[in-house]
Order: C-alpha cells, then structure tokens, then sequence
C-alpha cells in the first residue's frame, strides 16, 4: 500500500580514525542511562590476537572517547585475564578470571568502566574454586536478565578423570553485586564427556541452562532449571530424534510471554545440512518443558530442487512476537572457503576468505510448537574478502510491532542502477518514477517487511523497497553485518567501516 511505500530516514555519525587499523567492530552494547559503546577487538589472523577498545557515543553518534580496555600482562602482573564486558542498567562492568598458583586458587571478579572510559582498579570477587593448575582451572560465564536488575554466573568446576561434570549457579541483584542464592550440584555425566553451553535468568531471578552430553556415540542434550523461589533444581532431556545441534546454531531466549524458548538447526552426522530446526519451550510460571518438538525447515513455496540445492542453513536469529509466536531467522550460506593469502607474510595465517550467501528464510512457530508459516526472501550474493569480519553480503534486520524488517545489500547490481516507474509515490510526495541511486553507491540496498500474518510486503517488487538514499553521508560501500548490528524499537543501529576510519549510523523506520 502506500503508507508502506516509504522510504526509511538513515542518520550516519561523524566518521572517525580507527584507534587500532587491526581492530574491527565485535559487538554493540547498549545502557538506559550510560549511554551507547561500541565494542571492538582484533581478529583472527593478526599478530596481537587479543587488543580490546571500548567507545562510547553520544546520541547522534559522534564519538566520546575510546579506551583500551587492559590485558592480563598490564593487571597484577599477569595473574587475571580479560574475559568480558556486559551493559547494566547504568555502567559497563569488565570481568576477569584469575589464577594463583601458591592457593590453587581459580577465581573470577567484576571491575567497573569509569565514565571516563578507565577500568577501575577495585574488584569484586564473585567465584572462587579450588583448581590444580592454570590450563584445567574451570570456567565462568555471566549473563544479565532481560531488565538487567540479575546476574546470572556459571562456574563449571576443572574436569576429573571418572568424576561428575560439576556446575556452581549464582544468581546476583546488579546494583550492588549482591547475591541472591547459590546452587552446586553434580551433572549427570562425566566431567570429561560434557559441558554446559548457554544460559539465561529472567527477571525473578529463575535460571535455564542447556548442556550436552557426548559420550563418542551417543549425544544428550540438556535444559536445567532452577527457581529461585522453591528452590528446586530440574533436569529435562531433549529430544532432538536422534539428530545433532550444532553449537553455534542455537539460541536460547526468553519470548514475549516470559517463556524461555530454545531453538536451533538439527544435522545428521559429519554433513551439517540444517534442513530441520528443534523447538524447545519452558513455562515461565512453573519452569516445566510445555513443549519439546522437530520439524522442517524448508518452504513449500520453493521449488524441489531448490530446496535440496540450498541446505547449508546458519541461523542468524530467533525473535518473539507479542503473542509469543517465535520467528526463526535463516541465511542460506550455499558456499564458504578459505585459501591462504598469497601476498600476506610468511607465517601470518591472514586468508582470503570467498563466501557466497543465498536466500533467506523466516520460519513462524506457535508457543504450542506447530508451525505457522515460513517466507522465503531471494537473494544471491558473493563476495572476496581478507577479512573474516567483514560481511558486506550480508543483512541487517529489526521487530517492531510484529513487522519484520530485512535489509539487505544487492551485490548483483550496478551502482547506475535506475528503478523502472511504478503506480504509486511516497507519503511526502516523491515519486519513484526513475529514480537512481546515489554517485557513491557501491552496493544497492533493499528493504523488505514481513507482516506479523507472513505476508511479504514488496514482493511484487524486483528486489524488494530500493534505499535510495540509504548510503548518503557514508564514506565506505556499506557493510551490513548480520553479527554486529542492535535492532531497536523505532530502527537499527550498524557501523560502517575501513582500516583506516569508522562512523556509526541509524535506520529509523
């Protein structure tokens, strides 16, 4: 209709120098009352594997300070090593994990990020576990609830040859780290056949955490819940029908309704075609497993031999809608190789990285786990980088009101691009009879909505709604990364990057 044929606003901050030309953007991270960063660390490949800068940003996107957050070699000589930062409500925290050797002491503390950017020289102890040596001295991860008032902290103890997998829960209130219970207990299998993977707390402070199990032959997969009211801690064994779940293709969130939901793509043996999903969802009022189902990832509207062509599924993102319906997000990456790069220095294992990603899919799950429908968004993109984060192919994506949005970069178009006239104009009244993209556009960009009932909005349209002025004010061909991005209510926030200098831009649909 026409009230949907209007194009987006984008707002780009200034450009500024990269602090690091080896670092690149790892992960958004936002506060209600700090203030917007963005968190950046170097990559694969490069001869200083692990320099973390952390910048803060006003809100029209222009940079405040960026900051190097410390390595283990600048902090206590040593003794504790970088492992994290997390937004509260109204600071950024770092963690660290340390080690000494003369107590055998394993032990993981929390330092706050000054306003100045400065990590505090002031820890607070959260764990402590006795621990052999260094290289076998457990694990710890955090996780914040939804309204970040909890803090959830896993510590997997060291493995024990022919000893129990042992976990220590905590939960914490985040304003003064103060902890409100603990729970340690022997998973049911051995220590060295096993591990604890993701975790969530919801704002009551009730704990979900999923685990496997792998004994050579046989995978169990595992949701533990414990609630912080009774006390209760209980095991539930997925069934996932004899087929795999790939560790980095799963997600476990919490949906609308205050449900967790566990979701992911399922593969048979060494081939890793995710052509099938696993729908797991835990009652948030009585922590129970309501629903634990498989089913098909493919698209009846797709022809037969598409869909066997196209299998390798990565999942991209798993969304709730306000009913409580689950959007499971797919990127068909058809194809994905490495090769050394010939003109990097001996030694340096900088590769040429040449991927090529297809089609998108959007699969609707009702919270009793039946499926509700599945669309189909076509594209065909490939591209040659040296740089592993880089993900120009890609696609960017926010839910506001239950309405999907996908943008995406057109690789397959000429920048002179000219849209052919259609029937219809902007609600301000410019016409898309004709109309170019702009001078610099290197790679055309389309958006796409999904209404909450799945019908695709622009479908009539060649590549969806053209962004015709989506790359003014930008000074590099725009990549749209689908790891590092923040969907917002009102929009999307991404980064737009070289070597040299970076700049912060909005949507605002």
């Amino acid at each position: 209709s026409q009230a949907q044929a209007q194009e987006p606003l984008v707002k780009w901050g200034e450009p500024v120098s990269n602090p690091d030309p080896l670092t690149r953007i790892h992960e958004f991270l936002q506060t209600e009352e700090a203030g917007f960063y963005a968190w950046r660390k170097t990559g694969i490949g490069n001869p200083i594997p692990n320099m973390f800068y952390l910048g803060k940003y006003d809100d029209s996107y222009k940079l405040i300070y960026s900051k190097r957050i410390p390595l283990s070699n600048e902090l206590i000589g040593g003794e504790l090593v970088f492992r994290n930062v997390l937004p509260f409500k109204n600071k950024i925290v770092a963690f660290y994990s340390g080690y000494k050797k003369d107590t055998k002491e394993s032990y993981f503390v929390a330092r706050n990020i000054l306003p100045n950017g400065e990590v505090e020289n002031k820890d607070t102890k959260l764990e402590s576990i006795l621990a052999k040596s260094r290289t076998n001295s457990g694990t710890f991860n955090v996780i914040l609830s939804p309204d970040k008032s909890k803090m959830l902290l896993v510590t997997s103890f060291p493995s024990v040859k022919d000893k129990k997998y042992r976990v220590r829960v905590k939960a914490f209130e985040t304003e003064n780290m103060t902890e409100l219970w603990t729970k340690e207990t022997d998973l049911n299998f051995d220590s060295k056949k096993g591990d604890v993977r993701t975790s969530l707390i919801d704002n009551t402070g009730n704990a979900y955490i999923t685990g496997i199990h792998n004994s050579g032959k046989i995978y169990e997969y595992f949701l533990w819940t414990y609630n912080a009211a009774t006390l209760q801690w209980k095991e539930n064994i997925i069934d996932t029908k004899e087929k795999r779940i790939s560790e980095d293709q799963q997600q476990l969130i919490f949906d609308a309704l205050g449900n967790a939901v566990f979701c992911g793509f399922l593969y048979t043996g060494h081939k890793e075609n995710f052509n099938s999903i696993f729908y797991v969802r835990v009652n948030g009022q009585t922590l129970s497993v309501e629903t634990n189902v498989k089913m098909s990832f493919g698209d009846p509207a797709l022809k037969e031999k598409d869909e066997i062509a196209f299998t390798r599924w990565k999942l991209r993102g798993v969304l709730s809608q306000s009913n409580g319906n689950i959007l499971v997000i797919g990127e068909d990456e058809f194809n994905s190789s490495s090769k050394p790069d010939p003109q990097a220095a001996p030694g340096s294992f900088i590769y040429i990285h040449q991927n090529h990603s297809k089609n998108i899919k959007v699969l609707s799950v009702k919270p009793d786990g039946t499926r509700n429908w599945i669309r189909t968004i076509r594209k065909d993109q490939k591209y040659t980088t040296n740089d592993p984060t880089s993900k120009i192919n890609s696609f960017v994506y926010t839910l506001i009101d239950d309405r999907l949005f996908v943008v995406y970069n057109n690789l397959s178009l000429p920048q002179t691009l000219t849209i052919p006239a259609w029937s219809w104009k902007e609600p301000d009244g410019a016409s898309y009879n004709y109309k170019n993209f702009v001078e610099k556009t290197e790679y055309p960009t389309f958006l796409y909505i999904i209404e909450p009932n799945g019908n695709l909005t622009y479908d009539n349209l060649k590549y969806g709604l053209p962004l015709f002025n989506f790359q003014k004010g930008i000074f590099y061909p725009m990549k749209l990364n689908t790891f590092v991005f923040i969907p917002l209510k009102d929009g999307i926030i991404m980064m737009d990057e070289s070597k040299e200098r970076y700049q912060l831009g909005k949507i605002h649909f």
